[in-house]
């Protein structure tokens, strides 16, 4: 037989209301008392019941999470984030992918089943690009995520820095500069700027050095491996060597590295690539890259988003996380 909140109540020696409590994240529940229930919940194996849960509390335990369609492992890590901190208070989550007019349409009906959760997420999306008047169509608490909004809780790594950091580690090398970048022009109002950021800090960090970025050596493409190791091979047959490139992801700089073992060239010393994210296989492929914690981000817009949900009224969050430059041999460390 299947423990119930009774059970869980009795073993943690309080009422019903402070498990009630406690499973919907009540600030108000003092410390001692929710470890006893929690303690409870994981000695009795209880799972609490969502659908007869939301009937007292009016809300239905779940959050919606709209993002851009992109096959990206920077959401994979970023939904672990997400996941771990909603699991700790029996939340789930349905994903509402935005890459059409047509669903775009149907997200800015206030009444879209989307918005029937009790907050929503926005990832790598900017409601002043998506929505008439810059506003997501809802009451419900919103927070965004690797995007900026005055009007909303935004959490977000300082790109333009990212950009920067790659940018003054790479003129300390010899050699012609390239740029491998991810054009946002095309579906602007999908677009959260990101790469547009890094590539300005970039810039900047070159033209302190007193030092400027040809058009020629720039190539704005998709988020694919197989367009970077193609760009790559370009950049490979023509460039006088020692080169140096900055792919804005990691997922570009891998098609890069790519390009140049096949070339035969030496990673590191003929060619020299530095990526964005660092990604879980980037130490393994030795890449130097610019780190950001994507898991982290996640955590703390799933804490404010619950907060909110639990009726926070503070002012608006903004967490601009620092990255980090990571230093491996695919630029001559």
């Amino acid at each position: 037989m299947k423990p119930s909140i009774k059970d869980v109540a009795h073993l943690a020696g309080v009422s019903l209301g402070t498990v009630s409590r406690v499973l919907n994240n009540n600030p108000k529940v003092k410390p001692e008392n929710q470890q006893k229930v929690l303690r409870a919940i994981a000695q009795l194996g209880y799972h609490p019941n969502p659908f007869a849960r939301s009937l007292p509390s009016n809300k239905t335990h779940m959050i919606s999470i709209f993002l851009p369609l992109m096959s990206s492992e920077f959401y994979g890590y970023l939904f672990e984030g997400i996941d771990n901190e909603l699991s700790n208070v029996w939340y789930d989550s349905s994903i509402y992918p935005v890459f059409s007019k047509r669903r775009l349409i149907s997200y800015s009906n206030p009444n879209a089943f989307p918005y029937q959760s009790d907050g929503m997420l926005f990832v790598s999306l900017i409601p002043e690009r998506l929505f008439e008047g810059g506003h997501v169509p809802t009451n419900k608490p919103v927070v965004l995520v690797d995007a900026f909004s005055d009007k909303y809780d935004s959490i977000y790594v300082d790109n333009v820095n990212g950009g920067y950091l790659a940018g003054k580690h790479l003129i300390e090398k010899p050699g012609e500069i390239y740029l491998i970048s991810i054009g946002e022009e095309r579906n602007v109002e999908f677009a959260s700027g990101v790469f547009g950021k890094r590539r300005r800090g970039f810039e900047r960090a070159l033209e302190e050095a007193g030092m400027h970025l040809m058009n020629s050596h720039v190539f704005e493409i998709g988020e694919n491996f197989w367009e970077a190791l193609t760009v790559g091979r370009k950049i490979l047959q023509k460039a006088i060597l020692p080169v140096n490139i900055f792919a804005v992801c990691d997922t570009l700089a891998m098609g890069i590295v790519e390009a140049v073992k096949e070339s035969g060239l030496k990673l590191g010393i003929d060619v020299r690539v530095i990526g964005f994210d660092d990604l879980k296989w980037s130490e393994k492929i030795g890449l130097t890259t610019v780190r950001q914690p994507i898991m982290e981000m996640g955590k703390k817009a799933t804490t404010i988003l619950l907060d909110r949900i639990s009726r926070d009224t503070s002012p608006r969050h903004e967490v601009c996380f620092k990255p980090k430059l990571i230093v491996r041999k695919s630029t001559g460390r």
